[in-house]
């Protein structure tokens, strides 16, 4: 009997422990975020720089992808060119999100903030800080 309870005791366990996300955030200071309120010192460099507001959130399909697969993508205009990209352009940002945040919600529509990143081959713009690495406190960046 014992043995029988033991069994299904570990067999439980085990199965709720593989539910739980392999990928969880590991603390606030590894929360991400794209939409910037100024540019920190440590995107300095990077190869886009710009001041933009999110227009909209569209539903994408990749090329390639299955057939079901579709993600999130804000669509932004970019109100003053730093570097690599001019004013008035539009770029496309990823928009969906993690365990640690990252992404565009649709109440970032009408946002105006800084992105600092680079292009992908795909025309993607991927540019994702984490608070430790820009200096923000989790809870001045995210009151409520």
């Amino acid at each position: 009997m014992w043995r029988a309870a033991t069994i299904l005791f570990l067999s439980l366990t085990a199965q709720m422990a593989t539910t739980i996300p392999a990928h969880a955030c590991r603390g606030a200071q590894f929360h991400q975020v794209v939409l910037l309120p100024a540019i920190p010192p440590i995107a300095q460099n990077s190869p886009v720089i710009a001041r933009v507001e999110i227009l909209r959130i569209d539903r994408d399909k990749l090329a390639g992808s299955p057939p079901n697969f579709e993600r999130a993508t804000a669509i932004a205009k970019v109100l003053e060119g730093i570097r690599g990209v001019e004013t008035n352009e539009t770029i496309r940002i990823p928009a969906d999100r993690t365990s640690c945040g990252g992404g565009v919600n649709g109440g970032n529509i009408g946002r105006s903030a800084y992105v600092a990143g680079k292009f992908t081959e795909s025309g993607l713009f991927d540019g994702t800080w984490t608070l430790g690495q820009i200096g923000m406190d989790f809870f001045k960046a995210h009151p409520n």
